[in-house]
């Protein structure tokens, strides 16, 4: 499975792995911060990155912080894509119809150009806007991704944090 995210999604990540706290965050975002942790940890240890949201990523001041630089290396792969930069361009344009977010239009059509299977995204407006318009990309929360798996209590995840993570003594993300 084919599983890429949006730059809100990637912020929620690091957010959740870094000495993160449930108990006081807002429960809205909350669960979009559980739920990233629960797509690597039981459905997909390597999450893909779209050219645009790399460069995002590239950008932030703090990006050379050694834990973002080793959260990113293990569980985000941001290797290039190799799209076709005038079928882009066309695919954007599509979406600009119906999405008035130039970003939000560009990772959606490098996602459906890259044959991506899902794009992870909170941003309701852009779920909303688009999840009827891309040719064989799902767009979904990550809550509403990791629901549709329907995982049980005491579900078994594919791959655990090291002894070594913070997360490993931690309750909070698990099902």
């Amino acid at each position: 499975m084919n599983i890429c995210v949006d730059s809100n999604s990637v912020t929620y990540l690091l957010q959740a792995i870094n000495n993160y706290s449930p108990e006081n965050d807002d429960p809205i975002l909350r669960d979009e911060r559980i739920a990233m942790i629960r797509v690597l940890f039981y459905i997909e240890r390597k999450l893909k990155i779209p050219p645009s949201v790399k460069e995002e990523i590239n950008a932030i001041r703090d990006i050379d912080n050694w834990l973002h630089h080793k959260i990113i290396e293990e569980f985000l792969d941001m290797s290039d894509w190799g799209i076709d930069q005038q079928q882009l361009l066309n695919r954007k344009n599509y979406f600009k119809q119906y999405h008035n977010k130039d970003k939000d239009c560009q990772v959606l059509a490098e996602a459906e150009l890259a044959g991506m299977n899902y794009l992870l995204s909170f941003d309701k407006e852009f779920v909303n806007n688009l999840c009827q318009r891309a040719l064989g990309v799902r767009i979904a929360t990550p809550s509403n991704f990791v629901s549709s798996f329907n995982l049980q209590p005491g579900s078994k995840p594919k791959i655990r944090p090291e002894a070594s993570n913070p997360l490993f003594k931690q309750n909070w993300w698990k099902i």
